[in-house]
């Protein structure tokens, strides 16, 4: 079971809305890829691609500048805060400053992150610049803790006060499997700051199709009066969005939520959610259920039109609304952005909006300023295929298994190419079958594996030698 696949449903025991979102870009990433952050105009995207097919150069912005448009003088004001960031192997953010420039530069607040040897995010501390004794000084931290199949199971949240840090909130989670590692139930609790300890929140019981993954997820929420879990609300008709073949951050495309009345399961609403093969959202339909007439009715409709420059950043996305009362599209946004590039690095981002009520014209927003980039070694986007790779265990010291499988008929000959972090070859191997031992004699380290079918690549991902 994949990590982000249970995230999306452990988001939909507390938020029933929670993919009624605006345009965005989906972080379709790997684990180890998972710590990269996105500045507020959007994802960083690739810089020069190295001569094999798998590795790509991403180039990570160490500083980042904003300014905002000022309407009054015409000019581009300097946003206070400039951000420095510190970036590990993988990507992932290690530290980030914001130092306010209306003040001779001066630090203001700092966050540091720590990554175990999967990248999972383990402890997040914030500190604030003590002004007076010119050190940083302990604000909150955030600890997390995972299973061994990746899903997370408790979240901390702690405050700094009278020489040491005091739970301020939380949550924790529970899972049960099948004997494929499938996630087929979960119980939920949440910080109860007046008890001091965890209270019982929900529990979800999935279903489950013959690949494993998810089709229904019922909710049941705690009940203090009878101290037990009641029914709320249930989920039907899952269909996740695949891209490389594989679930990915457990984003459904279409879903019924249906909820407990007392005696039965009763309509409430439907989603329907699309992404372009960039895992950008271009479309989402809502639709509530009318008891009055016994059938669907639009409760909101959104569509977004997306341009992309040559490097794959977004260049102009414009969003429309569906307008119920006269049955048309209307625009209801519309934003450009002006980008500008050192060879593959982007420099600047420069975003323009729509003026749907003033002006009609296109007005200056903000702009942000990248320099003194960090480059990492990325892998390359994957064909889609019918096809999914797992490998396990994973850590492993030598010996570890490969499984492909596959709804495609006739069998395929397979190749696997495993590389180190430098992108250089260090084994590939010829597959006749769909499971194989491997039995690997590589240094420890982390590594980059792909399989190859005649056709394409269908998967790619990290390996880790211990």
């Amino acid at each position: 079971m994949k990590k982000t696949t249970f995230f999306a449903l452990i988001g939909l025991l507390t938020s029933s809305m929670l993919f009624a979102q605006s345009n965005k870009t989906i972080e379709r990433k790997l684990p180890f890829l998972a710590g990269l952050n996105h500045a507020k105009g959007g994802a960083f995207q690739k810089g020069q691609t190295q001569a094999n097919a798998l590795t790509t150069q991403i180039a990570l912005p160490k500083q980042t500048v904003f300014y905002d448009w000022n309407e009054n003088t015409g000019k581009w004001d300097i946003y206070p805060d400039k951000v420095l960031n510190t970036y590990n192997a993988n990507g992932s953010i290690l530290s980030t400053t914001y130092i306010n420039v209306d003040s001779a530069s001066m630090n203001k607040y700092k966050t540091i992150n720590t990554f175990n040897s999967n990248g999972w995010l383990m402890l997040n501390t914030n500190l604030m610049w003590n002004t007076s004794t010119k050190n940083w000084d302990s604000s909150t931290k955030y600890i997390y803790n995972y299973d061994p199949y990746g899903n997370q199971t408790e979240y901390q949240s702690f405050d700094y006060s009278t020489g040491s840090f005091k739970q301020n909130g939380g949550d924790k989670q529970a899972y049960s499997y099948d004997t494929n590692n499938n996630v087929t139930g979960s119980t939920y609790k949440n910080w109860d700051d007046q008890k001091g300890a965890y209270v019982n929140s929900s529990k979800g019981i999935y279903t489950l199709d013959a690949n494993g993954e998810i089709t229904d997820a019922e909710v049941m929420t705690w009940d203090t009066s009878t101290t037990s879990f009641v029914k709320s609300y249930k989920n039907e008709g899952y269909i996740w969005y695949k891209w490389n073949s594989n679930i990915d951050n457990g984003i459904p495309q279409n879903y019924t939520s249906l909820k407990w009345n007392g005696s039965t399961y009763a309509y409430d609403y439907k989603i329907s959610e699309y992404y372009n093969t960039k895992g950008n959202f271009i479309e989402g339909k809502y639709e509530g259920w009318d008891t009055s007439n016994g059938k669907w009715s639009i409760t909101s409709w959104t569509k977004y039109a997306i341009t992309y420059d040559s490097e794959g950043n977004i260049s102009e996305s414009q969003g429309s609304t569906w307008d119920t009362t006269n049955s048309k599209w209307q625009v209801s946004t519309w934003t450009k952005y002006a980008l500008t590039y050192n060879g593959s690095d982007l420099t600047q981002r420069i975003r323009t909006d729509w003026d749907n009520f003033g002006s009609g014209t296109f007005k200056n927003s903000y702009k942000e300023v990248y320099s003194d980039f960090y480059y990492i070694t990325s892998i390359a986007q994957l064909s889609k295929t019918n096809e999914k790779v797992s490998i396990y265990p994973n850590p492993f010291t030598s010996t570890t298994n490969l499984r492909i499988s596959t709804t495609e008929a006739g069998m395929k000959n397979y190749e696997l190419k495993i590389y180190d972090i430098t992108g250089k070859a260090v084994h590939t191997q010829t597959l006749n079958t769909t499971a194989a031992t491997l039995n690997l004699n590589l240094p420890a380290g982390i590594y980059f594996y792909q399989v190859n079918n005649t056709q394409a690549i269908i998967s790619t991902g990290k390996l880790m030698v211990q």
